[in-house]
């Protein structure tokens, strides 16, 4: 991937307005990649979690907000327990959503397919079991066999198990009801 870096770029202040939007510092970040290689979705990004983190320390702000990575972050936070500096990449991911947002930059519509298919399995099955996020995300996409040669590999290496675990699935649903019930009713109250 070329990238041009012109001279005008101003590389602290967008790493400054990040952290604020964020709460977290991107300058902290030295490139070890960990958040890139624990991604369950990073098959779906233009640019890795490793690489928006660069581009933010060097203030590409509109290569990042236009790309397709920050809609594609399924919020799973393993990026963010892996880092061994403690950088929240999942709360950059989301600072940065709503700094595209405020642009009038809207995901595709594969976004909202990842989406849907990351909450029913949480919903389904207490958290997430990949094998099943992959699935519905394809049938949803139209691409049912996308990736599916890497399934029995996977499987044999231990990197995903054939059978979900459920847990505490009852609770879970408990609290998607009470979210719901809060966002619908932070739209009523915004309608008026």
């Amino acid at each position: 991937m070329l990238i041009e870096i012109t001279k005008d770029l101003d590389q602290l202040a967008f790493a400054e307005v990040l952290e604020k939007e964020s709460g977290t510092d991107v300058k902290k970040c030295y490139q070890c990649g960990k958040c890139t290689a624990g991604c369950p979705a990073n098959y779906l990004m233009d640019i890795s979690p490793s690489q928006t983190i660069r581009f933010s320390q060097m203030g590409m702000k509109e290569k990042i907000l236009n790309s397709q990575t920050i809609w594609n972050c399924i919020f799973c936070e393993t990026c963010s327990t892996r880092c061994p500096q403690g950088v929240d990449i999942k709360g950059v991911m989301d600072g940065l959503r709503r700094m595209a947002i405020r642009q009038g930059i809207r995901p595709k519509a594969q976004v909202r397919n990842l989406e849907k298919a990351f909450k029913d399995n949480i919903k389904s099955f207490g958290r997430v079991y990949e094998p099943g996020v992959v699935l519905d995300f394809n049938f949803r996409s139209g691409n049912i066999l996308h990736d599916v040669i890497y399934f029995p590999l996977m499987l044999i290496k231990r990197k995903i198990s054939l059978l979900p675990h459920f847990k505490r699935t009852a609770e879970v649903k408990r609290v998607l009801r009470k979210a719901f019930q809060i966002s619908r009713k932070a739209q009523e109250e915004a309608k008026e």
